[in-house]
């Protein structure tokens, strides 16, 4: 079982300073650290002859327009 929440932010930059054309409708401002993104979930890791086997499944907790969500993913390979 899983809880996940992360964020991203630079406290110094500023769209409408430095005159690039960033023209996304999904956008959002970064220097806000509640514009995060959470989730919670399952995940199953089986250390399989092949190599590491990973299964999770999660639901977002908050999320934003434009986000891509997965429900399932399935990882062969590296793990942390």
């Amino acid at each position: 079982m899983f809880l996940d929440a992360a964020s991203v932010w630079d406290t110094e930059f500023d769209y409408r300073d430095n005159g690039a054309d960033y023209g996304g409708q999904y956008y959002y401002d970064y220097s806000d650290p509640s514009n995060y993104r959470a989730s919670y979930g399952a995940a199953l890791q089986w250390m399989s002859p092949m190599g590491p086997l990973v299964f999770s499944l999660a639901k977002p907790i908050k999320k934003y327009e434009g986000d891509d969500e997965e429900f399932f993913t399935f990882t062969i390979g590296r793990t942390f």
